[in-house]
């Protein structure tokens, strides 16, 4: 007689759920992990370069109290330090949160930055995605009838950063003077006048050793009233110059212009945001220090250069 129970196969031993073996990462590859994570990098990538699965990844970034992106912030393509306006505590900061006080653009919905310049200036463009540590490409368009090289920077953190200082999607109404160290104020009007400043030049009554009548050197800002008249308090209590006027611009009524003029007021002027500076528009600081090397009674007076 067959023994049918014996011919059937033993039934199989339940499976042990599989437990994640989870490597224990040191304490100064926890921090680097989380510091990694919190400038941009995807939990995807840190799992594959830690040896860590991404819940782990997580898990550590929240025993750090630092947030876990959203899935969106999660989908992004690009990246760049988004706390890098928290706090303005560089010569460049300072700069860049000038420069985009003037020509940076903030969406209505306060989570998406873009800034534009002409092509000419497009290394500026790369300059400020190299600080922020940004991957953001730079898209070379037409605007207006001219070559354009225009970012835009899909981030609330970022933006967020930004409108700490008084920067709002409607600024072109509303900018107030940020408060920032005072000895970092000279390079926040750097930026702001690379922006949206200029450097002009007409005859002098100056008359050279060669009997050449001298240029005389111009250097305005555009903007607000309110904000021109804390641009120009600063200067002139800086520099101690003379008062210049703040005057209606004639493009339109809702802007401002405050021009100083004279090469003897303004090599104070170019001395203050100039001296020590390591970010600058090459092109405009270059007009100044090729205006006051051509003229024996300044030249020396330069601290810059």
């Amino acid at each position: 007689q067959l023994n049918v129970a014996a011919m059937m196969p033993s039934p199989k031993k339940p499976m042990k759920p599989v437990s994640e073996k989870t490597t224990k990462l040191s304490t100064y590859k926890r921090q680097e992990l989380v510091k990694r994570y919190v400038s941009g990098d995807p939990s995807t990538n840190l799992s594959k370069e830690f040896g860590v699965s991404v819940p782990t990844v997580l898990k550590y970034v929240r025993l750090a109290n630092e947030n876990i992106r959203t899935i969106s912030e999660a989908k992004r393509k690009y990246y760049c330090n988004d706390s890098y306006f928290y706090n303005i505590d560089t010569e460049r900061k300072a700069y860049w949160l000038g420069f985009i006080t003037a020509d940076g653009s903030i969406s209505s919905d306060a989570e998406d930055f873009e800034m534009g310049l002409a092509k000419k200036d497009r290394g500026h463009l790369e300059q400020f995605i190299a600080d922020i540590e940004g991957t953001y490409p730079i898209h070379d368009i037409p605007h207006n009838g001219y070559a354009s090289s225009q970012i835009l920077i899909c981030s609330p953190i970022f933006v967020e950063g930004i409108k700490s200082h008084g920067i709002k999607p409607n600024k072109t109404y509303e900018t107030t003077f940020p408060l920032i160290p005072r000895s970092l104020i000279p390079h926040y009007i750097r930026g702001y006048f690379d922006g949206d400043g200029w450097v002009t030049f007409g005859k002098s009554s100056y008359i050279r050793a060669d009997g050449i009548c001298a240029n005389e050197m111009t250097i305005g800002f555009c903007g607000l009233e309110n904000f021109l008249e804390k641009v120009r308090s600063i200067i002139e209590d800086n520099c101690i110059i003379g008062r210049s006027k703040i005057s209606h611009s004639k493009a339109t009524k809702m802007l401002y212009v405050y021009n100083i003029k004279g090469n003897r007021q303004l090599v104070k002027v170019s001395n203050f945001l100039y001296e020590n500076a390591t970010i600058y528009l090459d092109r405009k600081r270059q007009l100044v220090l090729d205006h006051y090397r051509s003229l024996p009674k300044y030249r020396d007076q330069l601290r810059f250069g």
